[in-house]
C-alpha cells in the first residue's frame, strides 16, 4: 500500500474541491428540484483513488 492510496497523502492539485462540490450541487438541483440554500451540511473530502468517482449520499 502506498501513502495515497492509505488516505495519508492528499492531492492539492487542480480541480479545486470547492470547484468540485459546486459542479455535484449544480447537477442534483436540476435532478431533484431543489434549491442550494436547502443544504444545512456538507463534507467533502479528495482523495486519491484507484478508482476515481464522486460518492453522494442524500439524507433528508
Amino acid at each position: 500500500m502506498t501513502l495515497a492510496v492509505d488516505g495519508v497523502l492528499r492531492p492539492t492539485t487542480k480541480p479545486d474541491i470547492d470547484n468540485l462540490v459546486k459542479g455535484i450541487k449544480d447537477s442534483l438541483s436540476k435532478v431533484l428540484g431543489y434549491d442550494d440554500s436547502q443544504i444545512t451540511e456538507l463534507v467533502a473530502r479528495k482523495l486519491y483513488s484507484d478508482n476515481p468517482r464522486a460518492e453522494v449520499t442524500i439524507e433528508w
